[in-house]
C-alpha cells in the first residue's frame, strides 16, 4: 500500500494533466514564449536564448534571463527526441503534476496511512490554482514536482542537508522564488537537534548547494549580458494594496464560490480559525509525539511568503499575490489539512467527525465546480495565444505566409504574439516617440526590410504602435480584433 496508493495517485494526476492540456491547449501567455523558445533553442544551436530583442540590437534573439533554465531544459529532453514544442511542454507538465502527487502521497501516507494521502491527493488536484496552472504552459507544475520532493526529504532524511539543499537548489532553477527553498533548507538543517557546530554544519551542506547553482546561473546570465531579476533591485511602495489582494485570492481558495466579498472573507476567516484549530491539535497529538511533517511545511511556507513580500517590494511592483505565484502555499496547505484531519480525527467525537467531514466534501464540490467551469472555457476555444480567436483569423495566415508576414523581419509591441503566430522572433519597438528614436528605428526598419506589428497588449512598455507607424510612413496590410501589420 504505501508504493502502490501513491504511484496510482499519481498517475491519476498525471492522466488528469494531459486531459487538462488536451487540444486545443495548452494555454500560452507571455513568459510561455520565454520557456519554449529557450528549448527550441537549446535544441537548434546549443544555447538558451528567447525569441525577441530590442529593436535596435543586431540579434533578434537574447539570452534567457528573466525565467531560470530549469523547465526550459525539460522541455528540451523531448523536443530533441523529436516531440513537437508545445508536445514536450505538456509532457513535461503532465510527469510534474503526477510526480508531485505521487511524492506527497507517499509522505503522507508514511506519516497517517492511506486515508491522509488519498485526501491530500485530492485537495491537491481539486485546488483551483493548481487546475490553473497546469492549462498553460508554465513552469509552475515543474515547481511544484520538486517542492514535494524537498519536502519529502526534508522529513524522510532530516540527516542528509546536502539532499534536500540539492533539491532546492534545482527549484530555484526551475522558478526564482524556488530561492525561498534554499532559505528553507538551510533553516531546517539548522534546527534540528545537536549542538551549535552540528548545527552550523548541516545549514552550510544544505545552503550551499542552491547558492552555487544561483552563483553559476547569475555570472553567466552577467557574462551574457542578461539581468536576472533578484540581482538588481529597488524599493517600490503600494505593498499593503498588493497583500490585500493576495488575501483576496487566498479568500478564493478557502471559499471556492462566487459569492459576495464580504461573505466570502467572513466565511474565509472561520475555516481558518477552524484550520489553526485543527492543525495546532495535529502538532500536538494526544500521547504521541508530534510529526515532523508539519514543520516542514510551516518552514517551507513561512520562507515562500517572506520571498514574496521580499520580491514585492524590493525587486518589482508588478509581482501580484495570484494564483499563479501562491499555488505552492496552496498545495502546501492541501497536504497539512490532509495530515491534521486524520491525525485528529481519533479524537474528535461523532459532531466532530460530521462536521469537519461535511466541511471538507462541500469544499471539495465548490472546487470542483470552479474547476469545471474554468475547463469549459478553455475547451471552447483554448487560452491566450493558443485560442482559436488568435490561431484561426487572417492576420495569423497573413503572418505565415510567403507573400506575407514572412517577407518581413517583425518589429512588435508584443513579441510572443508575433512568436506564437509567425514562429519567429522579433525586436520590441522603442519606449518614445522623440524624433531621433523615430529616426534611428526607420533606418533600422529600412535595412532589415521590417514590418510593424501592433497589439492590443504590451508586452512592455513601449510607444504606440499606431503613433510609430504614421511617423514612418507605414501603410497598414492587415487588421484583426487584436492588433494590426504596416508594412513599407
Amino acid at each position: 500500500m504505501r508504493r502502490l496508493l501513491p504511484a496510482a495517485l499519481g498517475l491519476v494526476a498525471a492522466l488528469i494533466a494531459l486531459w487538462l492540456t488536451a487540444a486545443p491547449g495548452p494555454g500560452l501567455e507571455p513568459d510561455s514564449m520565454s520557456y519554449l523558445g529557450a528549448a527550441e533553442s537549446l535544441v537548434r544551436h546549443g544555447t538558451l536564448r528567447v525569441p525577441w530583442n530590442h529593436w535596435a540590437a543586431p540579434d533578434s534573439t537574447s539570452p534567457l534571463s528573466d525565467f531560470p533554465p530549469g523547465f526550459a531544459l525539460a522541455i528540451a529532453l523531448p523536443r530533441a527526441a523529436g516531440v513537437t514544442p508545445i508536445a514536450a511542454a505538456r509532457w513535461v507538465m503532465a510527469l510534474s503534476l503526477g510526480l508531485a502527487v505521487a511524492v506527497l502521497a507517499a509522505l503522507a501516507v508514511a506519516t497517517e496511512g492511506a486515508a491522509a494521502a488519498t485526501l491530500a491527493a485530492g485537495l491537491v488536484l481539486a485546488t483551483p490554482a493548481v487546475v490553473a496552472v497546469n492549462t498553460i504552459v508554465l513552469s509552475e507544475p515543474l515547481f511544484l514536482a520538486i517542492l514535494a520532493l524537498t519536502l519529502h526529504q526534508m522529513v524522510a532524511a532530516p540527516e542528509r542537508p546536502w539532499r534536500y539543499g540539492a533539491l532546492a537548489g534545482i527549484a530555484a532553477l526551475v522558478r526564482y522564488a524556488g530561492v525561498s527553498l534554499i532559505a528553507a533548507a538551510g533553516l531546517w538543517a539548522f534546527t534540528r537537534p545537536g549542538d551549535w557546530r552540528a548545527r552550523a554544519g548541516r545549514a552550510l551542506r544544505a545552503g550551499l548547494p542552491g547558492v552555487l547553482l544561483q552563483a553559476a546561473w547569475v555570472a553567466r546570465t552577467d557574462l551574457l549580458g542578461g539581468d536576472a531579476p533578484h540581482t538588481s533591485f529597488d524599493f517600490y511602495g503600494g505593498l499593503w494594496g498588493t497583500i490585500r489582494r493576495g488575501l483576496g485570492t487566498v479568500s478564493a481558495w478557502l471559499v471556492p464560490t462566487p459569492a459576495p466579498g464580504p461573505v466570502r472573507s467572513a466565511v474565509a476567516a472561520v475555516l481558518v480559525a477552524a484550520i489553526a484549530l485543527v492543525v495546532w491539535r495535529a502538532v500536538r497529538p494526544p500521547g504521541r509525539p508530534p510529526h515532523p511533517i508539519l514543520g516542514a511545511i510551516a518552514t517551507i511556507a513561512a520562507c515562500y511568503v517572506a520571498v514574496l513580500l521580499y520580491a514585492r517590494e524590493m525587486v518589482g511592483e508588478g509581482i501580484e499575490f495570484d494564483d499563479r505565484i501562491l499555488a505552492p502555499l496552496f498545495t502546501l496547505g492541501a497536504v497539512a489539512v490532509a495530515v491534521s484531519v486524520v491525525i485528529s480525527w481519533r479524537g474528535w467525537g461523532r459532531i466532530g467527525r460530521l462536521s469537519v467531514a461535511a466541511s471538507v466534501a462541500g469544499w471539495l464540490v465548490l472546487a470542483v465546480r470552479v474547476d469545471a467551469a474554468a475547463v469549459r472555457s478553455l475547451r471552447e476555444g483554448g487560452y491566450g495565444y493558443e485560442g482559436d480567436d488568435w490561431q484561426r483569423t487572417d492576420f495569423a495566415a497573413w503572418i505565415r505566409g510567403a507573400s506575407g508576414g514572412r517577407r518581413y523581419q517583425l518589429f512588435t509591441n508584443d513579441p510572443a504574439a508575433a512568436y506564437f503566430l509567425s514562429g519567429r522572433p522579433s525586436r520590441l519597438l522603442p519606449t518614445t516617440l522623440d524624433p531621433d528614436s523615430v529616426r534611428a528605428l526607420a533606418d533600422t526598419m529600412r535595412r532589415r526590410h521590417g514590418a510593424l506589428l501592433g497589439f492590443e497588449s504590451n508586452f512592455d512598455p513601449v510607444a504606440p504602435p499606431e503613433s510609430l507607424a504614421a511617423r514612418l510612413g507605414l501603410k497598414r496590410a492587415i487588421r484583426f480584433d487584436y492588433g494590426a501589420a504596416w508594412v513599407p
